[in-house]
């Protein structure tokens, strides 16, 4: 298409479409409240955790530091973890971390599972979240993460919304 006709160069023409766009255009957002609301809009795979923006305040590198490498892994969950899914079914987090396009992997210390990586939904019903991301090592501490569930079991409620299936981002947060 030659410049200067009525024809648009690039038209979305879906939800899948835009996320990308919309992905790059959250680099720009300085405040943390704002970024947090503006995740749960882009990602439309993906719940989000009440408290993600506590989480996100306790980032070792700081929030600031870390925004694109969080949208950039959000962008890679949201897109990947149902291209997997949708691909080979219900798998292991050990066997769908290894098909992931950015390192991604189940948390080993069972007691941390348990006692911080378990999201207590209605009735009692538990969503483990240890599989996670892990962000660039910036100095001696430990990466920064995202601990998220794949996909929540069936008929499991928080606060009456049915979650079944979808993507639980429970934190983004320093390493647990």
């Amino acid at each position: 298409m030659a410049l200067g006709t009525s024809e648009p160069l690039r038209v979305i023409a879906c939800e899948e479409d835009l996320c990308p766009v919309l992905t790059v255009l959250g680099e720009d957002i300085d405040e943390l409240h704002e970024f947090a609301q503006y995740i749960r809009e882009v990602f439309c795979n993906i719940t989000f955790d009440s408290d993600i923006e506590k989480g996100m305040g306790k980032l070792k590198a700081g929030f600031k530091t870390r925004r694109h490498e969080i949208l950039y892994h959000l962008f890679r969950i949201n897109k990947e973890v149902p291209e997997i899914i949708n691909v080979y079914g219900q798998l292991d987090n050990s066997s769908l971390g290894n098909k992931m396009s950015l390192p991604c992997t189940p948390e080993r210390n069972r007691t941390v599972v348990g006692s911080q990586l378990t999201k207590v939904a209605d009735g009692g019903r538990k969503i483990n979240c240890e599989l996670h991301t892990k962000m660039e090592k910036i100095g001696s501490q430990k990466p920064d993460r995202i601990y998220f569930c794949a996909s929540v079991p069936e008929h499991v409620t928080i606060n009456n919304e049915d979650l079944s299936g979808r993507i639980y981002v429970y934190k983004i947060t320093e390493h647990v």
